[in-house]
């Protein structure tokens, strides 16, 4: 069974070495999970889809993410 935990901005910067702005222009490009609008300004990401993509990432990277801004 997968999480249906939902994150905040705080808790993905926590799981991935990239900026908030880096994350918003991967998500405009299509390369990083989307978050979900919750109303009132609030938003937040399946842990899932996040924990997905983090496992997607090539192994060679040694927990980097190559021509990323890192944090």
């Amino acid at each position: 069974m997968t999480s249906q935990r939902r994150i905040r901005l705080k808790e993905v910067l926590e799981l991935v070495p990239l900026s908030s702005s880096t994350i918003y222009a991967r998500m405009k490009a299509g390369t990083f999970p989307k978050s979900q609008d919750l109303g009132g300004g609030v938003v937040c990401w399946r842990e899932q889809e996040i924990l997905d993509w983090l496992n997607s990432l090539p192994e060679s990277n040694h927990g980097s993410i190559p021509e990323m801004e890192q944090k």
